[in-house]
């Protein structure tokens, strides 16, 4: 008798501890999974009960994951750098730091740091050189340019013009016609145009996946304008969305990709 119930006490501890390690895997493959259908309320509210209930618990890896859905899903670009600068410093080895720092990059060029965007990815290249995220935020660098320097100073890529528009009766002022988009970024890889296509859906962006006559890369991109002013405008309400593009004027033919 007292052997069953010595058996019977086993299996419900081992049965609770199975429930609740299935609960921990199933609230962050649920929030990713309501991510990639462009959920992201719903996915929020996964990830906030899971939080809650499961963080102070969770090993490493499932810390790490959970602060990169938090920053990928906040509507604060002030928490999502916050959450990015903890899996740099708390976790450089881990899986996410390398595309956190593409993140802080990016989010300092939407600001107007160029230094400190071009400092972000210098650290990438140099503490992941391995990354298959190095040759994406070298490219992004590249095309998106140095919002510190004026904007005819030329971009690579797409022609962005940043974050800022050009003084008022420059040449570029001038020269600058549409149509205008906000540029996420720009791929190699699908899995990556992927991953950031998603995000701009699930923070209720129409995004579209496109590649551009003369370019060998996947292209994120929202909107499309025949002026500058609301490309901006869009480009702002991303930003603090916690998605950092830029600004592109591109008179190449656009192609849409599958997303899937």
């Amino acid at each position: 008798m007292r052997r069953s119930h010595v058996l019977a006490t086993l299996t419900t501890v081992l049965s609770c501890a199975s429930t609740g390690l299935l609960a921990q895997e199933d609230g962050l493959d649920r929030a990713e999974s309501l991510v990639r259908e462009g959920r992201a309320n719903e996915a929020r509210v996964v990830l906030v009960s899971w939080w809650d209930q499961r963080y102070e618990d969770a090993g490493r890896s499932d810390q790490q994951r959970a602060l990169w859905l938090r920053a990928r899903l906040t509507v604060s670009p002030d928490e999502a750098t916050r959450d990015y600068q903890r899996l740099v410093v708390l976790y450089p080895t881990g899986p996410y730091a390398d595309r956190a720092l593409l993140r802080l990059a990016q989010a300092a060029h939407a600001m107007g740091a160029g230094s400190q965007a071009r400092a972000h990815v210098e650290a990438l290249v140099r503490d992941y050189p391995g990354s298959p995220v190095r040759r994406e935020a070298e490219t992004w660098l590249r095309a998106a340019g140095d919002p510190d320097l004026p904007a005819d100073r030329g971009m690579a890529e797409s022609d962005a013009v940043g974050g800022a528009p050009p003084p008022e009766g420059t040449p570029a002022a001038n020269a600058l016609t549409g149509p205008f988009s906000v540029q996420l970024g720009a791929f190699g890889e699908l899995s990556r145009a992927r991953a950031v296509f998603g995000d701009a859906m699930a923070a209720g962006f129409d995004a579209r996946l496109v590649r551009v006559e003369g370019s060998p890369l996947l292209h994120v991109r929202v909107g499309s304008f025949p002026e500058r002013d609301p490309a901006q405008a869009l480009f702002e309400r991303l930003a603090r969305a916690g998605l950092p593009g830029a600004v592109v004027r591109d008179e190449r033919s656009e192609r849409r990709a599958e997303p899937s």
